[in-house]
């Protein structure tokens, strides 16, 4: 961040701006949006470690910060209202907000980041109609098609899925997910 900022100076002072490490705002942005992030890469990778599955971190990462607060917005109990202010896209979007807006700023506002639950559901809802299955359904059958590869010391080794006759004959049969 500090790189940055030195590396910008030039321009800024061009345009005539000009950034006061004496202002609190402008202090709070440049040291407080370095730290969220830092405190938010390190929450995704304790999630991750404890679940020891990277598909369900990252569903819980992306849930808590996208998806949860605006469920807790959309609640009319003071409960919601209240743990919302903690909730960590909530604290993380206020550090960017000037003084005089965080004054008549609702402490229980939240953004919308609603369209990725709804682009989710249509996407969940696209899937069964053309297959007819479940998206749940849809992820088990696919799994099985994963393969993997190691390196190590130079070598390498691809572990190639095992494709029981059903799964292949699909395959084989051209039929995809799209039709």
């Amino acid at each position: 961040m500090a790189f940055s900022w030195l590396a910008s100076m030039p321009f800024l002072n061009q345009l005539g701006v000009s950034v006061d490490l004496s202002n609190p705002d402008q202090l709070r942005v440049l040291l407080g949006t370095p730290l969220y992030l830092a405190t938010i890469a390190l929450f995704a990778f304790a999630v991750g470690a404890l679940l020891r599955h990277s598909a369900g971190a990252l569903a819980i990462v992306l849930a808590l910060l996208l998806v949860l607060e605006n469920v807790f917005a959309l609640l009319p109990f003071r409960f919601f209202e209240v743990v919302s202010p903690f909730l960590p896209s909530t604290s993380g979007g206020r550090i960017l907000l000037d003084s005089g807006t965080l004054e008549f700023m609702d402490a229980g506002s939240t953004g919308a980041h609603l369209t990725i639950v709804f682009t989710a559901l249509a996407v969940a809802r696209e899937t069964h109609n053309r297959t007819g299955l479940a998206i749940r359904n849809v992820v088990r059958q696919l799994r099985p098609l994963r393969s993997a590869t190691i390196e190590i010391n130079g070598a390498t080794q691809t572990f190639r899925p095992t494709i029981t006759s059903g799964r292949r004959a699909w395959h084989e049969s051209g039929q995809t997910l799209c039709e």
